[in-house]
């Protein structure tokens, strides 16, 4: 006698469990690919702002899960609190980079009047940025299209993926994309390459970064099709110069990255260079539509509740482990207030999303600040201005000090606690327990 097999034996159900198991596997790498988001740079001053936000906008537009810096120096923290509360809620991230201590030396030559020293931030990716591979973008691009193609391109071999410069007729690649090997920058020091090069070259320098940048660089590069930056500013050049057969490249579809090289750009309130319209389209492309287009994938980066605010009066740039409470306690917001004008190691702390700076701060609003705050950080190193701590003592306000700096006025206070400087960890301990 056969016995029959069972129904819910191996032999018939093996299949159903192998589709499921692929279906779970395909959706956990989909996942993981969202998570592990991909590093794209941006590098400009806040009188180039419109050009960021409409690079920005088309990028945005046609990308999803990238974590996007900044390098600037002055563009406010409410530019960038706004665009990173829009960013999140497609699963996106914005970062901002104060470039302040470091060797960006404003005598830099960048080659033409179009172009600022801030042309140069790029030479200080591997010091900011964690990402082993980073697109770096100038901020007079246009993306049209998908960049997931140019993201797999392996350049573990190599420094950097590059188009080469206005088509074959300038020398070596044009440094406004590059999709680097930030691990590779990184060891080896690239950074401290470019800024000594610079320096020795400074005053025969032709082309600004790019010129440096193919130095140093350009021997160990992977060159990519133009479609990865059609430098559409060459037009002018190409006229003068006489290559025609430039103007018979197809634009359509259109290049991947519109890349609006030379003085001739598309805002100007006159320029003679094609695809004009393409830049002032995603110039005046909406928020709300570009939202719209991603409001499927179901990557919300959830807002951080602020759980109290910590306010600080200083007169001097040392504020005792500022760095570590700031990181420890991101659900707060720190308010540091100064008379003066601050240090840049405060104005960069100002980049983190709960750090927010206040120099030449007016009394009258002072006085309104400590009575809207919720703790009193007694942190900083220098002189104590008294008159306007005992406002923090008429509103009850609760004090925490460290032991090394604790202001006297505050000694016979019933609402002032003091740590050691030593054990930080505490103090956060203390902030924690009275929002509780």
């Amino acid at each position: 006698m056969v016995k029959l097999q069972d129904s819910t034996s191996p032999l018939t159900s093996n299949k159903q469990p192998h589709k499921e198991e692929k279906r779970r596997e395909e959706k956990r790498r989909e996942e993981k690919r969202r998570e592990e988001k991909r590093a794209v740079v941006l590098a400009g001053d806040y009188g180039y702002i419109r050009q960021i936000e409409t690079t920005l906008k088309s990028l945005i537009f046609h990308n999803s899960h990238l974590k996007i810096y900044i390098f600037n120096q002055d563009i406010p923290k409410e530019w960038f609190i706004h665009y990173k509360s829009l960013l999140n809620q497609i699963g996106s991230d914005l970062i901002d980079i104060k470039l302040l201590d470091v060797p960006l030396n404003r005598d830099w030559y960048a080659g033409f009047s179009h172009i600022t020293y801030m042309a140069f931030a790029r030479y200080f990716i591997p010091q900011f940025v964690s990402e082993d591979k980073v697109l770096y973008l100038d901020s007079d691009i246009i993306i049209t299209d998908s960049l997931d193609n140019l993201f797999t391109i392996d350049i573990s071999q190599h420094y950097l993926a590059v188009v080469r410069a206005t088509f074959g007729y300038g020398l070596g690649f044009n440094s406004g994309m590059m999709l680097i090997n930030n691990k590779r920058w990184k060891a080896e020091n690239i950074t401290t390459k470019l800024v000594e090069k610079t320096e020795q070259e400074k005053d025969s320098i032709q082309e600004g970064d790019q010129t440096i940048l193919n130095l140093v660089l350009g021997h160990e590069a992977i060159w990519l099709d133009d479609t990865y930056n059609f430098q559409i500013g060459f037009d002018q050049g190409a006229f003068s110069y006489r290559h025609q057969h430039l103007f018979e490249l197809s634009l359509d579809p259109l290049p991947k990255i519109l890349h609006y090289i030379s003085g001739d750009k598309p805002w100007n309130t006159y320029s003679s260079g094609r695809l004009r319209e393409v830049w002032w389209h995603y110039h005046f492309l909406a928020w709300t539509d570009i939202l719209k287009k991603w409001e499927n994938i179901q990557t919300m980066i959830p807002k951080k509740h602020c759980k109290g605010k910590l306010l600080i009066i200083t007169n001097t740039h040392w504020l005792q482990n500022i760095e570590y409470l700031v990181k420890q306690l991101p659900d707060y917001e720190f308010h540091i207030t100064a008379f003066t004008d601050v240090a840049n190691n405060l104005k960069q702390l100002s980049s983190q999303e709960n750090v927010f700076i206040y120099p030449h701060i007016i009394a009258y609003v002072l006085v309104d600040m400590i009575k809207n705050c919720d703790i009193y950080l007694d942190i900083n190193h220098g002189s104590k201005l008294d008159e306007l701590l005992e406002h923090v003592i008429v509103n009850q306000k609760p004090v925490l000090s460290f032991d090394n700096i604790a202001a006297p006025i505050f000694e016979n206070y019933s609402h002032r606690q003091v740590f050691s400087y030593h054990l930080p960890e505490n103090f956060v301990t203390a902030v924690r327990l009275l929002s509780e």
